[in-house]
Order: structure tokens, then sequence, then C-alpha cells
């Protein structure tokens, strides 16, 4: 569940990262499109629009995954929970991208231009991130609130140690990775979507890093036994 929870609370930022740059840029009254011969206006706060509904629906979403996980400390989840987080992700995920593109559009209509140079170096500046959260892996314990937790990571200390110092070379790969493509993407769309990629790829790869050192563990420590 860690990981979704770190996704969602990832994808709620970004959003409101994205409509308040835009905001800050915008005019007060952009033209959205012409109806019979007038111009009909939008008013630029309502980019906050996606940021806000995404807000909504992660805030009951996490509510409900933290009292479940509560109810349930050994991470033996009921099947629901996947099933809320997964759908709770995806809609953060489309919502981040209507965003994007409301943001985009009104640029457009507003007759501003983003330099792409801008674009890069936000991106330049997620993949520092990125990089700074696969550091912080590294020195984590199991009392890091954002260390990689789950029923295979906590099976011991040693497991522990591993896996979030897998886990944490992967998210710097992914960190160089994402930095590549800042300056090698010719769109923003590209980029955007990319980077929303690699992030998931680095969360989803940690529970496989995670279950594989768990099993290792368990057949080494059998071996041992029999010994």
């Amino acid at each position: 569940m860690n990981k979704f929870l770190k996704l969602l609370i990832i994808f709620v930022i970004t959003p409101f990262i994205l409509a308040t740059i835009g905001f800050s840029v915008l005019p007060s009254s952009i033209v959205a499109y012409i109806k019979n011969g007038e111009n009909v206006y939008i008013q630029s706060y309502m980019i906050y629009t996606f940021a806000i509904l995404d807000l909504i629906i992660t805030f009951f979403s996490v509510t409900y995954l933290f009292k479940i996980k509560k109810r349930f400390p050994d991470e033996n989840y009921p099947i629901a929970v996947t099933v809320v987080a997964f759908i709770s992700l995806l809609l953060s995920i489309i919502l981040n991208y209507c965003t994007y593109r409301l943001l985009i559009s009104m640029l457009r209509n507003a007759n501003i231009k983003v330099p792409f140079i801008v674009v890069r170096f936000v991106f330049t500046f997620v993949a520092i991130l990125i990089a700074l959260y696969g550091y912080y892996l590294r020195k984590a314990t199991k009392l890091s609130s954002f260390a990689i937790k789950n029923k295979y990571s906590l099976t011991s200390d040693l497991v522990f140690e591993y896996v979030n110092k897998f886990s944490a070379v992967v998210f710097i790969f992914g960190a160089i990775f994402v930095l590549i493509m800042s300056w090698t993407m010719k769109t923003q769309r590209q980029l955007y979507m990319i980077s929303t990629f690699v992030l998931i790829i680095c969360l989803i790869s940690t529970e496989y890093i995670s279950r594989t050192i768990a099993s290792k563990y368990k057949k080494i420590y059998k071996e041992k036994n029999k010994k």
C-alpha cells in the first residue's frame, strides 16, 4: 500500500504546481472560443479545476487506505484495497493530464508561449527530486516515513536494508533517464508522459525487488536451519 500512497501524494501535488505556474503568467480572462461571432471568456483561476477535483478524490482515497492500514498492520489487505488504490491512482494520473492539457490550451488562447527551455529545467528539477529520493532510500530505516515498507521488505532487518538499497539504485537510474529525456525529447507532452511512466515503473519495481530478495532470504535461512 505504501507505494500507492506515495504515488497519490506525488500526483496530488503535481497539478497544483502546474496550475500555480500557469496562473502566475495567465491574464485574468482568456478567450475560450467564439460563439455567434462573440468571444466567450473563461477565468484564469479555472486552471485549478482538475487539481481541486484530484485533491478531493485523493483525500477520500488516502483516508480510506489509512483506516485499512491500521486494521491490517501485516499488510494482508483485502482485494478491495488494491482496487481502490489502483482506481484512485488511475484517476489522479488522468486528472494530472487534464490539468496539463488545460494549461497548454489556456496558454495558447492567451497567446503566451512558455519557452521549451523552461520546461526542460522544470523536468530537470523533477529528475533531481527522484535522485534525492533514491539517496534517501540508501539511508532509510524502518522508522523512515517514505522507506520501502511491505510484507516482503519487513521480513527481516537484512531484507529491509537490501530492498531499500536496491530500490535506491532503481530510482537513481530512473532520475538519470528522466534527466536525459528532459534534454532530448522534442515535445512537452512526450516529456510529461515519459516522466510519469518512469516514476510508475520505479515504484512497481520496488515490489518485484522486495519479493525477490525476501524469497532468496527465506531459501538461505531454510538451508542454514537444515544444516
